[in-house]
């Protein structure tokens, strides 16, 4: 008799794979408006939606992205995290945590919603990733009920170097760097 393993709960994907992301425009903790389009030609851009502030495992994806914040930045991508909380507890847990990176507060849903998923009850979003390339163009995503089933970090770094070895004129020569 096979074994049973768990299931990943997964949700069908709203954007399609190598088409440009829709635009945004929300509000940073830095106190700026951030917009998906200023990147293009720019940089790679991850977006972590997650939800809430104070979800221990949502805490723990946020670490292990400040973890590799400069391998981030040696592949030339941007990270954001967006959740439906209001920009000040995202200040908040950005000082608390210590994060290199921007908190986007997306209160009433309405980019979230375009990208993936809203919790039925709650004002809160499914865990998601979203790997973009330079041009804004949509490389993966992965929409899944919990975070422990989203991509590790290395499997997001391997995408971009993927990535970037596909387009070396834009700055990455393979053997330059590892994981």
């Amino acid at each position: 008799m096979g074994h049973i393993y768990p299931m990943k709960v997964k949700y069908i994907p709203k954007l399609k794979k190598h088409h440009n992301v829709p635009d945004f425009h929300l509000p940073a903790t830095d106190g700026s408006l951030k917009t998906i389009s200023y990147f293009k030609q720019r940089s790679n851009v991850v977006l972590y939606f997650f939800e809430k502030a104070d979800c221990n495992s949502c805490q723990a994806k946020l670490k292990t992205f400040k973890s590799k914040a400069k391998r981030f930045d040696d592949l030339n991508t941007i990270v954001f995290a967006i959740s439906s909380e209001p920009i000040e507890k995202l200040k908040k847990l950005k000082s608390d945590l210590e994060l290199p990176f921007e908190l986007l507060s997306d209160a009433d849903l309405k980019v979230s919603t375009i990208y993936t998923y809203k919790k039925k009850e709650v004002s809160e979003v499914v865990p998601s990733i979203f790997v973009i390339d330079k041009f804004n163009s949509l490389r993966d995503q992965v929409i899944v009920h919990k975070d422990e089933g989203l991509p590790s970090i290395q499997e997001i770094i391997r995408l971009l170097l993927a990535i970037e070895i596909e387009c070396p004129e834009c700055g990455f020569f393979p053997g330059s760097t590892g994981i």
